[in-house]
């Protein structure tokens, strides 16, 4: 990690798509200091809607443009929602001059992310409801109504990813408040999960502000309300800090005309050269021609992906061959025929990083990781268990046959491309039913409880189906018993919802969403065992 600009104790807070946080501990306390930076996704975007990357990055009109609205919504969002919803005080915006990029500081406020669903907690979820009813939906009301336009994005309207952006805080009354700690987007608010958003709220706007929506303010119908709720304001705050709060109005405005007023040539030519790329020299004879830029950044467009496609990806695919170790391949496939011992080795290890992922995120308390891990010892003797652990061995060996094979298969003609779809997509459950299916064979045999629930589960596609033998574990269980199968169908949920491309990840609705629908599973299971 690069050496940050006040050379003070650093720890990372968290990263999204407008950059990294940092927990800076100063003589006069601790601060979130936010170092704005891109991935290559959200790097693209930008160049290819304003011509640079992302303004917050480089430019200081965008990002004196962050600290104001702060600053204004700090007034504001008390106004609305007085102690249930605080945001991230910004204290300071500037340049980093040791890593070439632009940095805000702002309050640190000690939160922790929303409660997920897990086995030994139900309630907390009710978090999530309340947040999205309480104040993200009403906020985001507010918001418009005040001229926030672009800012309804970080607020999540049509953004699942949103909801990370919110932190909650138990007070000593056992009331939840909310905190707002990140108001700056990594994309413009042009990709909501809901279409019929981009439609009705994010494309019209764009239309009205003559720009890409990207937290972009209507300055005049945020004056025209602060007005309209003088009194209320003064009656609250007292009439220097509602003069405060229309300078930093006027602020906002001057930064975000002169931000605007830049070109696309403008914009691509000063992200350059803040960042040290191109010389004052070169920069005037950019301005001086033109064509000549974008002749340059045609050129740099096309080398670098060539690049990437005949060279890097080919170094790629052929190093992670090379990493193989078909000897081992082979060795464990035996192993996970013909050892349990093996078998539950997967499962068992499978189970505890997965618990030990949750109790660092802080989804479970030290005693909860405990007792699963504890369980989870006293379970390894299960043959469902082991089971599931050949479920998980087996993954490895069909992607290598479904990815390493069948693809020859169909160049050479042999099947066709519905043929090669389904195999890639059914393969793990066509594999897990084989085995599920000799297991409940050999169960009817001996004389054992049959695994039909997992055969059933099993034939679900996708890491869904993963879930087969948690499942009958879960419906052959009693008590404390079923609480590590619980942990795995929430868990292997959540996963899914945290896999999800551009809409998911961690602490996101979208994370949510599947967690909680493994609780839906859990209970459709209590109720076929009644």
């Amino acid at each position: 990690m690069d050496r940050l600009q006040t050379n003070m104790k650093a720890k990372e807070l968290g990263a999204g798509r407008s950059g990294q946080v940092f927990l800076i501990e100063t003589p006069s306390g601790k601060i979130a200091r936010k170092i704005f930076s891109g991935d290559s996704l959200a790097s693209l975007v930008h160049y290819v809607l304003f011509g640079s990357d992302n303004a917050y990055i480089w430019n200081n009109d965008f990002l004196q443009c962050a600290y104001y609205r702060r600053k204004i919504l700090d007034v504001l969002v008390e106004y609305w929602f007085g102690s249930k919803l605080k945001i991230a005080r910004a204290i300071e915006a500037k340049w980093n001059q040791e890593r070439h990029v632009n940095q805000l500081d702002a309050e640190f406020i000690s939160g922790r992310n929303l409660a997920l669903r897990q086995p030994f907690n139900v309630t907390h979820s009710q978090e999530v409801n309340e947040l999205l009813e309480k104040v993200m939906k009403p906020l985001q009301k507010r918001l418009v109504e005040s001229g926030f336009d672009g800012l309804v994005w970080q607020a999540g309207k049509g953004n699942p990813v949103a909801l990370n952006n919110f932190l909650v805080i138990n007070t000593e009354n056992c009331d939840r408040t909310f905190v707002w700690i990140d108001m700056e987007s990594g994309v413009p608010a042009l990709f909501p999960l809901n279409i019929s958003t981009l439609w009705t709220f994010y494309i019209p706007n764009c239309f009205k502000h003559k720009t890409f929506l990207f937290d972009d303010v209507d300055v005049q119908t945020l004056i025209a309300y602060t007005y309209q709720h003088e009194k209320e304001l003064k009656e609250k705050f007292g009439n220097d800090r509602f003069y405060e709060l229309l300078a930093h109005i006027g602020n906002l405005d001057q930064h975000q005309r002169k931000w605007r007023s830049l070109k696309r040539l403008e914009r691509g030519v000063f992200h350059q050269l803040k960042k040290g790329k191109i010389t004052q020299k070169q920069a005037n004879r950019y301005f001086k021609f033109p064509i000549l830029w974008f002749i340059k950044e045609f050129k740099k467009l096309i080398i670098k992906s060539s690049k990437k496609i005949f060279n890097d990806l080919p170094k790629k695919i052929i190093k992670q061959i090379q990493k193989i170790s078909y000897l081992d391949f082979f060795r464990n496939l035996c192993r996970l025929i013909f050892s349990r011992r093996h078998r539950t080795k997967i499962a068992r290890d499978y189970v505890s990083r997965r618990i030990e992922v949750w109790s660092d995120r802080k989804q479970l308390s030290p005693e909860e990781t405990e007792i699963l891990l504890t369980r989870l010892n006293q379970e390894s003797g299960s043959d469902y268990l082991s089971d599931f652990g050949v479920h998980l061995g087996m993954k490895v060996f069909v992607k290598a046959i479904e990815y390493g094979i069948f693809p020859f298969v169909y160049i050479a003609g042999f099947i066709d491309e519905v043929t090669l779809a389904l195999i890639l997509l059914m393969g793990g459950a066509l594999s897990r039913t084989i085995y599920t299916g000799f297991r409940l064979f050999q169960s009817a045999t001996e004389g054992k409880e049959l695994p039909w629930l997992a055969f059933f589960v099993g034939m679900i596609p996708l890491m869904i189906g993963n879930i087969a033998y948690p499942c009958q574990m879960l419906y052959s269980a009693a008590g404390q018993r079923g609480k590590v199968a619980s942990f795995i169908v929430y868990d292997t949920f959540t996963r899914i919802g945290g896999a999800i491309p551009i809409w998911g990840g961690e602490d996101t609705l979208t994370e949510h969403f599947f967690n909680h629908g493994a609780s839906k599973i859990i209970r459709f299971i209590g109720a076929l065992k009644r």
